[in-house]
């Protein structure tokens, strides 16, 4: 069976956004929070847990809500429709981050880690549920479902090695891997952190990378 291309355009985006945040946040997340913004590294992968809970959550709460849904635009679409703008605004304020104190800035970390898996599975757990309504066809669905994982892994991927060809390469000024976001990042915040916080070489910022990241769904 031939599967439209636009469909599978769709699939492959969606993949493609998944991988992007899952491994933006997934390498990146603690170590923005933690070795640039200075918060404690414990209460960062404590904003992270909470938001892995509410995640754990909220995934068959929003299905069976998704699965009941009456609408005229079906079961599926109004979560997928109100999931499109809270997605990349929940992902550019985790990283536009105010000057606030450690409390406060746990708590918008908090917010918006939280924000972005709600509104993140408002999107894949009903889309993931729109593929066998779609066709019936086993190799149509094969073709779909391998559009959208093949994407993600391939965006996802390329992520990762931007944020290490750029976001963390080498400067004359920083020659420990982390000169490009302790540069672009100029409020108070991150210069007094700059100021006071030690080196980290670029390979201490791999290990702990490796270490909590995870494959996009």
């Amino acid at each position: 069976m031939r599967v439209p291309t636009h469909l599978r355009l769709s699939f492959a985006a969606s993949g493609a956004a998944g991988g992007v945040i899952s491994n933006g946040v997934a390498y990146f997340l603690l170590l923005y929070y933690s070795q640039i913004l200075g918060l404690d590294s414990a209460i960062v992968g404590f904003a992270m847990m909470i938001a892995l809970v509410v995640d754990a959550v909220s995934d068959p709460w929003i299905g069976r809500w998704s699965d009941r849904m009456r609408h005229r635009w079906g079961r599926r679409h109004p979560f997928l429709f109100a999931a499109i703008i809270p997605i990349p605004v929940a992902y550019y304020l985790l990283w536009d981050t105010p000057d606030w104190g450690d409390a406060a800035l746990f708590v918008y970390l908090l917010v918006t880690t939280v924000t972005l898996r709600l509104t993140l599975t408002m999107h894949t757990v009903p889309f993931n549920a729109l593929l066998p309504e779609l066709t019936s066809n086993y190799d149509a669905r094969t073709r779909l479902a391998g559009d959208s994982i093949s994407s993600a892994w391939f965006f996802g991927t390329l992520m990762t090695v931007v944020m290490y060809a750029y976001w963390l390469a080498d400067t004359p000024e920083y020659p420990d891997g982390a000169g490009i976001m302790r540069q672009r990042d100029t409020s108070p915040r991150a210069r007094s952190v700059r100021r006071s916080s030690p080196s980290v070489s670029l390979s201490q910022l791999s290990r702990l990378a490796a270490t909590s990241s995870r494959p996009p769904t």
